[in-house]
């Protein structure tokens, strides 16, 4: 009971310290955190400018992927802090980490394509946002093969 007082207390002043939740607060343009899903893992994130952003990816699996993505802020006039995004990228694997292509005891090692579909949430008074996408992926080489990759995260802005 004493530890949930002092995180209520902590996070009582966190949300009314006036250089976070006032109107001082400026969100950065580099974040990092986590994500569940097909591509879970650890994320970077990095704002190019109010129309466009980057992201990686690695997995627990070690996946790595990258993306480019265009945003449309503004897209849904009432909720202005969902802004949904559209992009492309990349990612490689290998089967010694990720076994969903071992074939036979043999080891594959490959890249792919993706078109990242999703949105932020941006919270304006926190260095916080969360991200979800649907994300349609494609296998390249050494074989061809599509599947849907769904993931859900949260990033600490900086």
């Amino acid at each position: 009971m004493r530890y949930l007082c002092s995180l209520v207390t902590c996070l009582s002043l966190w949300v009314s310290t006036p250089s976070i939740a006032g109107s001082n607060f400026t969100p950065g343009t580099t974040g990092f955190g986590i994500s569940v899903g097909d591509f879970g893992g650890l994320t970077l994130y990095h704002k190019l400018s109010d129309q466009n952003f980057v992201q990686a990816m690695i997995s627990r699996d070690l996946l790595l992927a990258a993306d480019y993505a265009y945003t449309f802020p503004g897209a849904v006039p009432s909720a202005p802090n969902l802004v949904p995004f559209v992009g492309g990228g990349g990612f490689a694997f290998s089967t010694r980490y990720w076994d969903v292509y071992e074939e036979r005891g043999r080891r594959l090692t490959g890249i792919g394509a993706r078109i990242p579909l999703g949105v932020l949430v941006q919270f304006p008074t926190a260095p916080v946002h969360i991200h979800a996408d649907v994300t349609p992926t494609c296998t390249v080489i050494p074989f061809v093969e599509s599947f849907l990759a769904v993931q859900v995260g949260v990033r600490f802005i900086l």
